[in-house]
């Protein structure tokens, strides 16, 4: 998991001031396709869609003159005449006026911005753009291009670079590794891991809030006199707004309207540093989550979702009814006390909200159609409800404003634009106010069932292990950037029918562990030897190459590190693969820029010894890998942690530093003393730790509720005890998602908690978007283990007979005869009745199998799925590896019992929530199944239908739209010969 704890806050948050980050780390990067909008003006090639043409209702976006098949937008940003995208391969696009400062760098269609020299080949992390010049991170660096007159660009000169330039790192930043910047009017403000802020450039306003109005070519220090806390946001125009962890807010530089909030008091044509803002007023002691500073106004968000403004109010930027003009205390925007919203834009002289609901609000200046309402009008002083034939299928996750245009990104990560498409394209002048596909080419796919992958964390593919007796086959299937991550050989971007892996390498040997990454797959053989393939970052292979991209499972060259020794088990971060030896030594290879491998270095390519030397004696038993962060037990039972710690992920206490680079003791004072650590688990910026009585404990952000301790508790930096519904529970497993949490108890009962956005708790009700604390999940049987991925779960159960729509188990006999190979006993009102050859369920209806179906043959694995995920497979004793990303747990069973599998999948909005059961006969005889044909269809009336035919033998998976209902419907199909039964 790959985000950094404090920027977690400000991607969700979607509201820097003229670029508003907007993620997919929790908002779209959901195994979602990706597509742009944009609506407003085009008159320079902003909205990406080769007109030149008002835009005055929300459009997509299209990207088709890239010539890719796939892409996936993680970021947008609306300057003020163009247009910054990036996508999940660190590449930005440019499209509109200025793009590299220069006069002549405008742009009809996205331009990519092209890193050379020392930086051919690296991923921009994050990146800002402003007037005339962009900032961008890379590997806890800054880089930027573009105008530099004020010295913005920060590496000492004041010269206009077309290309990417380093900022000065080697004064008031040495040592320092960046994880946020923003750009502003002339200046950059930049922000560290400690949450340290610092500035240069243009200092006319005291933007640069050291207390002077003099410009600097060179990075300075912010004072952090009246901050309180670290701070975990920021936005920038004019002037600047911080939050910090606990909700408060600090401004600076620009104020001549009273954009800073202070009141009329302490009204000052600028501030020259830092100044609390909700201190007195109606932002007194509100917890602020969200906030974006306009051209002259700002906006602010609470925890219940009130919308506060602040500033110039000619235009009616600020929504407030009458003839208000100058607000410098900040006012209470009504209409917020009816909808809760949770994400604010502030453009020059306009502002957009978004509700929880999906809902899009505008108001103020309208001149250039930036508001995206269809009509002409100058200005609106009221919110308006923005609506369009674009967004009437889609629910918006991020905003972002300009100067004169606006780009959205919904959910599924399509992106719209609106407004003065002047700011878009270089052509006639006209505007849209409408969202259009921006032309990213042919890079977006225009089918509803595509599912991709957020960028910046995880990527969507599985892998499926089956093993019987002494052979063994392995399956892979989902996303397959560059054709090396399914280890298939195969060029096909996505595989949505599993097909079996080249293992040649790994002949006459099975597999012992598998872990999973974000492009990068490691497994363990019987024999102790690690296989790697993928995409390798910073080293993640382990095979001694920084970059490299291997498309089969290849094994490692062998190690001075690892002469002698036998690897028994893996664990796979964003960019970091953990191997534990039979000797309990850990060693680490990738990405080691937050201490995530123990080693102090910022990479390393081949297995490296992780340094125990603090912990003589300790042999480690058990090892996880978080996003950016590392866990480990040893064999008395004592747990320990290693990298990012910004959220207190590492559970190392509040004086703990942000980055920690080798194994230390997680602080056993607390809730855990004298507790024996049986296991942890790594999120994105929390862990799980289970002891050997069956109690959990979390550390770190609890922003999604991922914590389980409630809603007062949404960061703890030492593990703390969750109770509530556990209590008194024997729990023996845990896993981490990204941002939700499962455990399960010795009854097979699987509670969950943490964020709901997608259903991966299987909670029916869409309007549960997360659990604060732990629930029960609402599954039809004992379960047997469990795996959360991003956004979806994975828990597997033997089952005997349950009701196809998650219900309850049925009130039957289960009957088997003695030979496990012989036919399946049906039963009805608790009989034994007969023997058949295909499933039957409690109203059995006869040998034609023609009821509903409920039952698997014996020996078959159950796997229920909630939340996001494109692709199934049916398998019989197997092990799962879910690639979202994250957990890399090895997971094996073989049912002694009747068993099933089932889909929970969030469809749309018209869909059912509930899972649809696939199922289907299997034996002995009948491995594999995917060797086989069945046809299963969610139908309008929400029934499953099954279709036995033919005789050949094959697999194939359909996702397709069904008529009328705009329901999604997945179709295995599966041939063996036999009837047709519906």
């Amino acid at each position: 998991m790959n985000i950094l704890s404090s920027l977690v806050l400000i991607i969700f948050t979607i509201s820097m001031a003229l670029c508003h980050v907007c993620s997919s780390d929790d908002s779209f990067h959901k195994h979602m396709k990706n597509h742009v909008l944009s609506f407003g003006s085009t008159r320079y090639g902003a909205l990406g869609n080769g007109e030149s043409k008002l835009q005055k209702e929300p459009r997509m976006l299209d990207f088709s003159s890239l010539g890719r098949t796939l892409v996936t937008w993680t970021q947008v940003c609306a300057a003020d005449s163009h247009s910054m995208v990036l996508n999940d391969q660190g590449e930005l696009y440019c499209f509109g006026r200025k793009c590299l400062g220069e006069h002549e760098s405008d742009y009809v269609l996205p331009q990519k911005i092209e890193l050379e020299g020392e930086l051919s080949g690296a991923r921009v992390e994050q990146m800002s753009s402003r007037f005339g010049h962009t900032m961008m991170l890379i590997e806890g660096k800054l880089y930027g291009f573009g105008d530099n007159s004020h010295g913005e660009l920060g590496d000492g000169t004041m010269l206009e670079q077309s290309k990417p330039v380093a900022v000065n790192m080697t004064g008031i930043l040495d040592e320092k590794t960046m994880m946020h910047v923003e750009t502003g009017d002339g200046y950059t403000v930049a922000m560290d891991t400690d949450g340290i802020l610092y500035s240069w450039g243009n200092n006319a306003h005291n933007q640069l809030g050291n207390g002077d109005t003099k410009s600097s070519n060179e990075p300075l220090l912010v004072v952090s006199t009246a901050f309180t806390g670290k701070i975990v946001f920021l936005s920038a125009s004019s002037h600047i707004i911080a939050l910090d962890d606990k909700g408060r807010a600090f401004c600076w530089g620009h104020n001549p309207h009273g954009e800073c909030a202070l009141g009329e008091e302490t009204k000052l044509n600028s501030v020259p540093i830092p100044t609390a803002v909700n201190t007195k007023g109606t932002l007194r002691d509100r917890v602020l989550i969200s906030a974006s500073a306009g051209g002259y106004h700002s906006v602010f968000v609470d925890t219940l979702g009130h919308v506060f403004v602040s500033g110039f109010n000619q235009d009616g930027q600020l929504g407030l009814p009458g003839s208000i003009q100058d607000v410098s205390s900040a006012l209470l925007l009504p209409m917020t006390e009816e909808i809760h919203v949770v994400k604010v834009a502030a453009g020059y002289d306009f502002t957009i909200i978004l509700s929880k609901n999906g809902d899009l609000y505008g108001f103020g200046n309208n001149n250039d159609a930036t508001l995206g309402i269809g009509v002409d009008s100058p200005s609106l002083r009221s919110p308006v409800a923005i609506r369009s034939r674009a967004l009437s299928k889609l629910r918006i996750a991020g905003v972002s404003a300009g100067k004169r245009h606006v780009l959205l990104i919904a959910e599924n990560g399509q992106v719209l634009g609106m407004g003065d498409r002047d700011y878009l394209i270089p052509s006639d002048g006209f505007q849209r106010a409408t969202p259009f596909q921006v032309p990213l080419g042919g890079s977006i796919v225009n089918d509803t069932t595509s599912q991709i992958s957020r960028v910046a964390t995880h990527s969507d593919r599985t892998i499926v292990v089956q093993q019987k007796s002494e052979s063994w086959k392995v399956w892979t299937f989902g996303r397959n950037s560059d054709g090396f991550e399914l280890g298939t050989s195969s060029a096909q971007l996505y595989q949505d029918t599993p097909i079996v892996m080249n293992t040649t390498s790994l002949e006459g040997k099975s597999i012992r562990s598998i872990a999973m990454g974000y492009q990068h797959t490691v497994i363990v053989d019987s024999d102790g030897h690690v296989f790697t393939w993928g995409n390798s970052k910073k080293g993640a292979l382990c095979n001694g190459a920084t970059e490299s991209k291997v498309s089969l499972p290849t094994r490692i060259p062998q190690s001075l590190a690892l002469f002698g020794k036998e690897i028994v088990d893996v664990a796979a971060g964003r960019f970091h693969t953990l191997l534990r030896s039979s000797e309990g030594e850990v060693f680490a290879c990738g990405s080691c820029n937050y201490g995530e491998c123990g080693i102090n270095s910022h990479s390393v390519q081949k297995p490296t010894l992780v340094d125990l030397k603090n912990l003589e004696g300790v042999t480690i038993s058990q090892i996880a890998a978080g996003d950016s962060h590392s866990l480990a037990v040893d064999t008395n039972g004592r747990a320990y942690s290693f990298g990012l710690n910004t959220d207190g992920q590492l559970g190392l206490g509040e004086k703990s530093d942000h980055i920690i680079r080798s194994p230390t003791p997680i602080d056993a004072s607390g809730d855990l003393e004298g507790a024996v650590i049986k296991s942890v688990s790594g999120g994105t910026t929390f862990s799980m730790i289970l002891d050997a009585k069956g109690n959990v404990y979390t550390t770190g952000s609890g922003f999604y509720g991922e914590l389980g301790l409630g809603e007062d508790l949404r960061k703890v930096t030492i593990a703390t005890h969750v109770t509530g519904i556990l209590e008194g529970r024997l729990i023996v497993e845990i896993s981490c998602g990204s941002h939700h949490a499962l455990a399960l108890d010795d009854q097979g009962v699987v509670f969950g908690w943490g964020d709901n956005q997608y259903s991966q708790l299987a909670q029916l009700s869409s309007l549960s978007r997360k659990e604060v604390l732990p629930i029960q999940l609402d599954l039809p049987s004992r379960m047997q283990s469990i795996s959360a991925g991003i956004d979806h779960s994975v828990v597997t159960s033997v089952l005997t007979c349950v009701d196809h729509w998650f219900g309850d188990v049925c009130d039957v006999t289960q009957c088997f005869d003695v030979d496990s190979n012989s036919d399946l006993v049906c039963s009805a009102q608790g009989s034994c009745i007969d023997y058949n050859k295909c499933m039957c369920n409690d109203d059995y209806t006869g040998s034609d199998c023609s009821s509903s179906v409920h039952f698997f043959k014996n020996y078959t694995a159950a796997i229920i799925i909630t939340g996001v995920l494109g692709c199934l497979a049916l398998l019989g004793c197997i092990s799962v590896a879910i690639g979202i990303g994250l957990r890399f747990i090895l997971k094996r069973w073989r049912g002694d019992e009747s068993d099933a599998l089932y889909m929970h999948q969030r469809l749309d909005d018209s869909a059912s929530d509930a899972p649809a059961e696939l199922l289907g006969e299997l034996s002995d005889d009948d491995f594999p199944l995917l060797e086989e044909r069945v046809d299963l269809v969610v139908n309008d009336d929400d029934k499953i239908h099954m279709l036995h035919s033919a005789e050949s033998m094959e697999l194939t998976t359909k996702r397709r739209l069904s008529s009328g209902s705009g329901k999604m419907e997945t179709v295995f199909h599966r041939r063996r010969g036999g009837r047709s039964v519906q």
